[in-house]
């Protein structure tokens, strides 16, 4: 969460003792009378924040985009890129691309005047501080739906000295640089923007019914889709050989040596080297394709990105309706939209998870047949490992395993959220930066590797079912039996197999995506 920019030097007086009367536009006397400050000390004031801005552009004067997104930045203020370009848009008067210290202070006047009218409007006592039931009463009014824990935030995030009110210069100090039309519910999404950035691993379910904030969101759904899956391909392309690694570590039995050569589904690919752990494993890998080898079957893994997402889109919309109907939090309130409990949103991420896993489920069984390939084979290629299960198992074949899949999603969603919930409860109790986006980086990354570790045996079930074929002499009947052989023949440590990749792929594969994705928002122009 970024501290509130640090422009006012003097002490701003503390109640208004002639508010003009409500609806009456504010002037700048009004502004100089609420600020304490003269003519002199504001344009002062709004110098030393240009220079924040004109510092990056070399003091020249004028500042570009360029400028404008690393002094958001330095700022510490997301969406950088979004914020900057809006602020061009509406404050370069004569679009030239550039803003100078007048277009500037022209800006900052109008924006500051709207500000203070909005503050009156909101301090019903009119004594020139908001308090908490002030703050409520006008986003309820608003018709935005806010928790008693995040009005809580807001009021400590906006109150910058932790007096238990909002001054108006605590509150101009944290609006000040957003680039609209002000209104309670606008304000409310900025302050939700930067102080509530969601980075988890969990698909993202929103944690209210209403459509406040969704008509941009939607009109850019395409744009949002499209970032997610090059960050998602540029992501699992980074880390597939980790990914190859545990297939193959997963699908190592342990049996004996001479029933090797009768081993089908690649399950014998590293059984000479069982036991050896990783570094055995990747010298096998790189011994048999070479640097290719690493990144065998990535090519159908980042196929299956864009088409996952879009489905646990399209799927939590369509279940929207009905978890707003039978999961909210609690009853609303005249004029609010109901909120989803936390166990509507498990239920919500579960089941999207499901259906999207359903309908992508052969190519993941493909990818496995070809990560798990041995070298005796010819090459594999996603039409001639398809045609192998087709003509093995027919359709059923495409979801072998299938079961062992959907069996983890729930668990792992309820896990993943809960942890994430209590660490992110427990950093919000010790720091006040309890929503910047390395906390929520840390939390998602420590709740997803946690998530994941709980449901691991399942996955190894799976992709055990996955690289063998009915018919295998050493494979499985189904979900049941594989487990049982697990267990029996190789014990309970077997179901652990490739845990060690799979966690080391995790910080790198949820801080590549993050650094992607935001990249390619500022290219699509969309925060």
């Amino acid at each position: 969460m970024p501290p509130p920019i640090p422009l006012h030097q003097l002490p701003a007086k503390t109640a208004a003792t002639a508010y003009p009367p409500l609806g009456q536009k504010a002037s700048l006397d009004d502004l100089e009378e609420a600020l304490g400050e003269d003519p002199k000390q504001r344009t002062l004031r709004l110098r030393e924040l240009f220079a924040v801005f004109d510092e990056t552009a070399g003091k020249t004067g004028s500042v570009d985009r360029a400028a404008l997104e690393a002094g958001f930045d330095s700022l510490s203020i997301p969406n950088h890129h979004k914020y900057a370009r809006e602020l061009l848009e509406v404050a370069d008067s004569n679009h030239d691309g550039r803003l100078d210290f007048s277009e500037f202070e022209a800006y900052m006047n109008q924006k500051e005047l709207e500000l203070l009218e909005l503050f009156r409007e909101v301090d019903v006592e009119r004594d020139g501080k908001l308090f908490l039931w002030e703050i409520k009463a006008a986003l309820q009014k608003a018709g935005v739906t806010i928790s008693p824990g995040e009005v809580n935030n807001f009021m400590r995030q906006v109150d910058a000295n932790h007096d238990g009110s909002i001054s108006f210069a605590e509150w101009r100090d944290f609006f000040l640089l957003f680039p609209h039309r002000v209104n309670v519910r606008a304000l409310y999404g900025y302050w939700h923007d930067i102080a509530q950035v969601d980075i988890g691993d969990a698909p993202v379910v929103p944690s209210d019914c209403s459509n406040a904030r969704g008509k941009g969101r939607t009109q850019d759904s395409w744009k949002y889709l499209f970032a997610g899956a090059v960050a998602g391909a540029v992501s699992r392309t980074a880390t597939a050989p980790l990914d190859r690694l545990k297939v193959l570590l997963q699908v190592q039995r342990q049996i004996a040596p001479a029933a090797l050569s009768t081993e089908l589904g690649g399950a014998a690919t590293l059984a000479t080297v069982r036991g050896s752990g990783m570094a055995a494993g990747l010298a096998h890998i790189y011994k048999e394709g070479g640097v290719q080898g690493f990144f065998r079957g990535n090519g159908i893994n980042v196929l299956k990105v864009a088409p996952e997402s879009a489905i646990k889109f399209a799927a939590f919309e369509m279940l929207k309706p009905i978890l707003c109907r039978y999961f909210t939090s609690s009853l609303p309130k005249q004029g609010e939209a109901p909120r989803i409990s936390t166990a509507g949103r498990v239920v919500s991420g579960g089941l999207a998870g499901m259906i999207a896993q359903t309908a992508i489920y052969p190519l993941e069984v493909v990818k496995t047949r070809i990560q798990t390939a041995p070298s005796s084979v010819p090459r594999p290629t996603l039409l001639r490992c398809a045609a192998e299960v087709y003509s093995s198992a027919g359709l059923r074949g495409f979801f072998r395993g299938l079961g062992a899949s959907l069996a983890g999603v729930f668990p792992y969603a309820g896990l993943d959220l809960a942890v994430y919930e209590t660490l992110k409860a427990q950093v919000e109790k010790s720091t006040w930066a309890e929503s910047g986006t390395l906390t929520q980086l840390g939390c998602g990354t420590a709740s997803g590797a946690l998530g994941a570790t709980a449901v691991y045996p399942l996955q190894v079930v799976r992709t055990r079912l996955q690289a063998s074929l009915r018919g295998d002499p050493h494979g499985y009947t189904g979900m049941v039996d594989c487990f049982t052989k697990i267990l029996n023949e190789e014990g309970p440590r077997a179901f652990y197999k490739g845990l060690a990749p799979n966690l080391l792929k995790v910080v790198p594969a949820a801080s590549i995506t993050y650094v992607v994705y935001e990249g390619c928002k500022k290219q699509l122009d969309i925060g």
